[in-house]
């Protein structure tokens, strides 16, 4: 069970990586497209201009749900494998 956990968080932890990797990504594409030299994080995809702009910010959105949704099951799962050792 522990073994489960231990697996458990590290993925989780891994996948809100992917999803910082992925944010910072498209951060430098909008500024390199728009550019400017800023970084434009898409925290209101309201602000997006054009399809693909938007698509990436819609895509962004769910990913930054789940990769906070899977930091709280990574930090929960972390806590009762070092629990239960």
């Amino acid at each position: 069970m522990t073994y489960i956990l231990a697996i458990l968080w590290k993925l989780c932890f891994a996948w809100s990586l992917i999803y910082l990797v992925t944010s910072l990504r498209t951060a430098f594409w909008i500024s390199r497209r728009r550019g400017s030299g800023l970084i434009f994080l898409e925290l209101h995809p309201g602000r997006a201009i054009g399809k693909t702009e938007t698509a990436k910010a819609r895509s962004l959105r769910r990913m930054g749900f789940s990769a906070t949704v899977s930091m709280l099951l990574g930090i929960t799962s972390w806590l009762i494998a070092q629990a239960t050792s």
